[in-house]
């Protein structure tokens, strides 16, 4: 499966505070079940995470977690779809 986060946290440390390997693997639920699209991010989100999903929001697109994704993935472009 392409685009899958794998969960190695390379991306954490974001100056943001944003706990992408979370944001990310909320996301991965929404390719796993494409049908429930955005409300299995924010299921996962909410009951087992308890975060919300504005959180991505706060993203100001520096790259770091980008450049340290070893899966190549769009995380900015993720977030901004996670915070709507």
């Amino acid at each position: 499966m392409e685009g899958i986060c794998t969960g190695c946290a390379y991306c954490d440390g974001c100056p943001q505070n944003i706990p992408i390997p979370k944001f990310m693997d909320a996301y991965n639920q929404k390719i796993f079940d494409e049908k429930a699209g955005q409300s299995a991010i924010e299921n996962r989100l909410k009951w087992h995470w308890h975060l919300d999903r504005s959180v991505a929001g706060t993203c100001v697109a520096c790259g770091m977690c980008e450049e340290a994704c070893t899966q190549h993935i769009n995380i900015i472009e993720r977030l901004k779809e996670i915070a709507g």
